[in-house]
């Protein structure tokens, strides 16, 4: 038997079923895009940038936000820790019963097909939320 590990592809669907830390993930985000913006009009600040990317994807991190970790419980188990500012939170990998093609534009008159999505992580609020789930 071979191992694979739970984690097919780097992209997947985050479900939050958690009350406010959608908008603190997305505040995270927003202030990476803008800082990679600010590192794109000044050269020094873009070199920087890269080499703090390829650190973090050295230690196999599947979110790439300050502060924001997730890890499986353990080996093989589709249940994993999600860490977000200190707190964790359950979550569930599932996959889902067909892939999703995703597409990519610059100019919303020509679009590509950048990645399949089979799976996603869904987030929980606490234990007794992933347990009723289950049920």
């Amino acid at each position: 038997i071979i191992y694979r590990p739970p984690i097919r592809d780097r992209t997947l669907i985050l479900r939050i079923l958690v009350p406010g830390l959608e908008t603190r993930l997305r505040d995270k985000m927003k202030e990476v895009e803008d800082s990679q913006n600010d590192g794109s009009n000044n050269n020094n600040n873009t070199s920087n940038n890269n080499s703090s990317n390829a650190a973090n994807t050295t230690k196999e991190t599947l979110l790439e936000l300050e502060g924001v970790t997730c890890e499986p419980t353990q080996e093989g188990s589709t249940l994993f820790h999600f860490h977000c500012d200190g707190a964790t939170y359950p979550a569930r990998l599932v996959n889902l019963p067909c892939p999703i093609e995703l597409h990519k534009t610059h100019d919303h008159a020509m679009y590509f097909k950048c990645v399949d999505i089979a799976q996603m992580l869904i987030v929980y609020e606490d234990s007794m939320a992933l347990d009723e789930a289950d049920a």
